[in-house]
């Protein structure tokens, strides 16, 4: 009967046994299927009711994070900003965050990656500074990573700007404090957050980048059509980095024009290349070169490197690339300072000194030589005159930055002088760029000592008789340190 469609048919029970039981059972079943059938629709009503208020929840938890993504990027795009003003230069961004989201009609992006650069002055100098960084966590942790860098760095511009005791600074210091303050802020949040970043500085007259690396991918350089990278080791941790005190390497390069230097987040790297036909596992591309290719096939244009990374893979992650174009060429003498330079020669093989020097002098008053500098100081030398000597260098060291030598040479001779400060400064920039110098180590220590800072005069000589325990200079300087 019930399979007729009478569902208040019921087995009838006369026993206590198996047949008794069964029907119980049976009867149990019947009453509910006559319960499901009779009220289907009011289930199914409730149900409907139940999933939609779920949903209605759902999405308004969607809306508040969309809103809460919306405002963080509304915080971050102005931070994230190129303001380099520079005849001889260029910087250019490409800037794609992988979490996409609309928040009230508004499509917008977030994530971690950052791209900064301004123009500074420094000790009267014209220099470009930039940053090209990638905050780790997804999402709002990443972009959490992107505001507290571009927050503290664009204060450190503003503050370059208002303090003349920040732009009376070395550029190796002035990247040594900016590191030192980064790390700091990142540190305090105790490891939950960190972002590996090239910082550096350019300076347009000289042509020379200083930069430090704080685990982020290798910088290329794009010179006639080919592209290399700029180094293959990374010396620091990521920013932000808790219980590891590594010392800080600031690295030089000498441009060229025409060069060009990408700089690029992992994004450039991480990209999906296909599925393994057997485990059905993504395959990601785990060669870094691979980036060097895309680079000379889109002729260093950054849109056209983008979209050779898209023809071979799906981008996976944020990604993030800054080009620095140098345009300046090498200037070389005109003809009338080349007549007098070599005037200038002839009188020094004479050795009339001082007629040399006043023509030496002629040269470097209208154009830079490296050449007649180095002539102008052997003048000096030859005649005694340490203290002009010292000036000499030290001009010679502002035209020239990329040799350091000639930074050494410049902190020996103010150190004759007994201008300690300055000699403890040009020493110090030796030493964040060629930490190994051993020279400069004994030099540096013994200034220092010289400037009553022995416990950072016995920290240097330490790390000298690290690389020469034999040294008879710097045993001797040990033992007056004792």
């Amino acid at each position: 009967e019930i399979n007729q469609g009478n569902l208040g048919a019921r087995a009838q029970v006369k026993s206590s046994d198996e047949i008794g039981r069964l029907s119980l059972t049976f009867n149990t079943m019947a009453d509910s299927i006559k319960d499901h059938t009779e009220n289907l629709e009011e289930k199914v009503q409730q149900r409907t009711h139940e999933l939609n208020q779920a949903f209605e929840e759902v999405n308004k938890l969607k809306t508040q994070q969309d809103g809460d993504y919306f405002l963080t990027s509304l915080l971050i795009k102005p931070l994230l900003i190129n303001r380099v003003k520079s005849q001889k230069s260029r910087v250019e961004f490409f800037l794609k965050q992988k979490k996409d989201f609309i928040f009230r009609n508004r499509h917008s992006e977030i994530g971690g990656d950052v791209n900064i650069a301004h123009s500074i002055t420094l000790r009267g100098k014209p220099y470009l500074i930039f940053v090209n960084g990638d905050a780790m966590g997804k999402s709002l942790q990443g972009a959490g990573g992107a505001l507290v860098m571009g927050a503290v760095f664009n204060s450190m511009i503003s503050r370059n700007s208002l303090l003349s005791q920040s732009q009376d600074m070395a550029p190796e210091i002035w990247l040594s404090e900016c590191y030192q303050e980064l790390q700091q802020i990142f540190e305090a949040f105790d490891g939950s957050m960190m972002i590996s970043a090239i910082v550096g500085l350019f300076d347009e007259n000289a042509g020379l980048m200083y930069y430090f690396n704080a685990e982020h991918p290798w910088p290329v350089l794009y010179r006639d059509g080919h592209a290399e990278f700029m180094e293959e080791e990374t010396s620091l941790r990521k920013l932000g980095t808790v219980g590891f005190s590594e010392p800080l390497v600031i690295r030089t390069f000498q441009l060229q024009g025409g060069d060009a230097v990408i700089m690029g987040s992992d994004g450039k790297d991480d990209l999906l290349i296909g599925v393994d036909e057997n485990s059905g596992l993504k395959i990601v591309n785990e060669n870094e070169r691979l980036f060097l290719n895309q680079v000379e096939k889109g002729e260093g244009d950054l849109l056209k490197i983008v979209e050779q990374l898209k023809i071979l893979g799906e981008l996976t992650d944020d990604l993030s690339l800054l080009k620095l174009s140098y345009g300046a060429e090498q200037e070389s003498l005109d003809p009338e300072n080349e007549q007098i330079k070599r005037r200038g020669a002839q009188f020094f093989s004479e050795q009339k000194y001082q007629l040399a020097l006043e023509e030496f002098r002629k040269v470097l008053a209208s154009q830079k030589d490296r050449d007649c500098y180095q002539q102008a100081a052997l003048c000096l030398k030859n005649l005694g005159e340490k203290g002009q000597l010292a000036l000499l260098l030290e001009e010679s060291a502002k035209a020239f930055p990329a040799d350091r030598n000639l930074l050494y040479q410049t902190s020996l001779a103010f150190k004759k002088e007994k201008s300690y400060e300055k000699a403890l400064e040009y020493g110090l920039r030796v030493f964040l760029t060629e930490p190994g110098h051993l020279n400069n180590l004994i030099n540096l220590s013994d200034l220092y000592r010289l400037s009553g800072q022995v416990v950072e005069a016995k920290k240097i000589s330490a790390q000298a008789a690290l690389l020469d325990p034999d040294n008879k200079h710097l045993a001797r300087l040990i033992k007056m340190l004792e």
